[in-house]
């Protein structure tokens, strides 16, 4: 699973100053100068279709390149498919924080602070887009479900093929890394872009400055407020529960690593730091950290995907639509699957979230552009508060994985960080019993069992009375 590339890495060092200025500026241009901003809007629209773009090919790319990476999925044990139930079921609580804190908390608009219109796709809808028809139109309506399960079976299959599909395989990792480069370059241009978005926004909505200002500071609190609890409580739990593991101690051996993901807002630019600390000082399985945290650097989003489900719900609320319980489910499934490429990505939420106002919502693009615009102002801090809580849970479910069946019952290698001694231990195999009489079973082979009770005729001849002197 290739980590995210130098570029994009090096250019998240002066985004965040620059997104910063970038916003703080387009708002103040845009209520001094409106009619300005407002006919130079199309800028900043570009550069959130010019993100939308790449949201097809990463998907393909990363779907078959992480799937084909695990190998055949019969070799690769039930540890995988721990791997998997753990990510997935700290996603959806994650979803589902997300969901009952926006339904509690978010503010009541008396007036559209967006005026649209809305088109979420139906049941029928949904399930049609499962096998489309006709692939491009269901692309071009965003329905993206068919791709998703064309990618998957794909990767599956090369996996199972091994070494036949390893020019497939290999493709799909170049046009991984080429979005990942092109989607750096776009973010070279995300100050200016979103100066245009915030400006363009701000002088469309000059009266209702402070009640948007209200709604977006009620956001960014109760996504402050979600992240807590999954990093308090339910990590933690997860932690103690299935591991006997201090959280406390476990959290302080893993400090660097948050440190290291604020400042780079890239859980996989942190990934070397994760990694050390995981391993190295909370003396987790080397093998269960090979497995997780590559993994979870690429897929786990916690973070992403409990934020995108409030700022969806909120842009909703400010364009004047109320998404239901249909609604939300088809936005959370949309949110788990693009944002699975998008995790490991500084500002992934500017790929996503688009996407997601658009194909999940049913927004129209110009309500979901002044949507992003809204909440961009305060993105660049809480993009890295997601990235602590993506890192978290990856340190988490390495420890949870490391107590599996499989890890546990086969040889533990560990190296020591200050003397650089390799150590080995061996668990008891497991005792197979048969499935009727519930004892154990005796792998030997009938020959084998003869032979062991057969003597040896060199000890027979040499324990013979003729043989003694």
């Amino acid at each position: 699973m290739t980590p995210i590339t130098p570029k994009l890495t090096k250019s998240a060092n002066w985004l965040p100053l620059g997104i910063t200025l970038g916003v703080i500026l387009g708002a103040v241009l845009g209520y001094i100068i409106p009619d300005l901003l407002l006919a130079t809007g199309f800028i900043g629209a570009w550069f959130i279709n010019a993100l939308m773009i790449l949201v097809i090919p990463l998907i393909v790319a990363v779907m078959v390149t992480g799937i084909a990476a695990l190998g055949d999925l019969r070799k690769t044990g039930r540890a995988l498919v721990g791997v998997f139930a753990y990510f997935a079921a700290t996603t959806a609580v994650a979803v589902l924080i997300g969901f009952v804190l926006v339904k509690l908390f978010s503010p009541d608009i008396e007036a559209p602070l967006f005026a649209g219109t809305s088109s979420v796709p139906s049941i029928s809808e949904m399930l049609s887009s499962v096998v489309p028809a006709y692939l491009p139109n269901a692309l071009a309506q965003g329905r993206y479900l068919g791709l998703i399960l064309l990618a998957l079976f794909t990767g599956g299959i090369l996996a199972a093929m091994g070494t036949k599909g390893k020019t497939m395989v290999g493709f799909c990792k170049e046009l991984h890394e080429v979005v990942l480069r092109l989607t750096g370059l776009i973010l070279y241009v995300a100050p200016i872009g979103l100066f245009f978005l915030v400006g363009s926004s701000v002088a469309a909505n000059r009266e209702s400055l402070p009640e948007l200002a209200g709604g977006l500071g009620m956001y960014a609190l109760i996504l402050v407020i979600g992240l807590a609890i999954h990093v308090g409580v339910v990590l933690p739990a997860a932690l103690k529960i299935w591991t006997q593991r201090s959280p406390l101690e476990y959290f302080r051996h893993m400090t660097p690593a948050f440190l290291t993901a604020l400042g780079t807002s890239s859980s996989a630019a942190t990934l070397p730091v994760t990694y050390d600390c995981a391993v190295n000082k909370a003396k987790v399985d080397a093998r269960a950290g090979s497995l997780v945290l590559p993994f979870g650097s690429l897929a786990n989003l916690d973070g992403t995907a409990m934020h995108v489900m409030i700022a969806t719900t909120m842009i909703a609320g400010f364009s004047g639509f109320s998404l239901g319980w249909l609604d939300l489910l088809w936005v959370a499934v949309l949110t788990i699957f693009v944002s699975f490429g998008a995790a490991g990505m500084p500002m992934a939420s500017l790929v996503v979230l688009p996407v997601v106002l658009v194909y999940g919502a049913g927004l129209r693009p110009e309500v979901a552009v002044a949507g992003m615009a809204s909440v961009a102002a305060v993105e660049w801090i809480l993009d890295r508060l997601r990235t602590v809580t993506n890192v978290w849970g990856d340190a988490v479910g390495a420890a949870v994985i490391a107590e599996s069946f499989e890890l546990k019952a086969a040889t533990r290698t560990r190296r020591d960080s200050r003397t650089g001694r390799v150590t080995r231990t061996r668990s008891k195999a497991p005792v197979r019993a048969d499935s009727r009489t519930r004892r154990p079973t005796d792998r030997r082979t009938d020959t084998t069992r003869r032979t062991e009770r057969r003597p040896s005729r060199t000890r027979s001849a040499s324990s013979s009375p003729a043989a003694r002197p």
